[in-house]
């Protein structure tokens, strides 16, 4: 059940609409009857204005495990690149170089400002890299 509170503005602006067309002969009373007619429509559409409802948007989901966070990164364009680049170092760390050093954050930025086919190729031969024989 609407409010009747709702209906107030309604109403006044329909009655004010009435009596200025009504009072058309009296200027002064038409101009101050359409005045409030004004008003009180102008306030309604600012009441409405301010109870629409926001757009639901969807609630990004936090990457649980390292693969998330890989295949997040790998849908994130150039954001993810940076990400992408510390994970291949992490790998290439752990598996064929103990003591291959960290990525520069300049060397992190010209990652991040590869072509994608260019960053595409850095990625293959990273994973080239890899998988060759020690």
């Amino acid at each position: 059940m609407n409010s009747p509170v709702g209906w107030v503005l309604p109403a006044v602006a329909g009655v004010a609409t009435v009596v200025a067309v009504v009072a058309s002969p009296d200027p002064t009373v038409a101009v101050l009857a359409g005045a409030i007619a004004v008003a009180a429509a102008a306030m309604m559409v600012a009441q409405a204005w301010s109870e629409r409802a926001d757009p639901e948007r969807p609630v990004p989901q936090v990457p649980r495990s390292e693969s998330d966070r890989f295949r997040t990164a790998l849908h994130s364009g150039r954001i993810g690149r940076e990400d992408i680049a510390i994970v291949l170092n992490r790998l290439e760390r752990r598996f064929r170089d103990p003591g291959l050093g960290l990525p520069t954050t300049a060397e992190l930025a010209e990652i991040a400002e590869l072509s994608p086919a260019q960053f595409r190729s850095y990625v293959r031969d990273r994973l080239d890299r890899l998988e060759a024989e020690p």
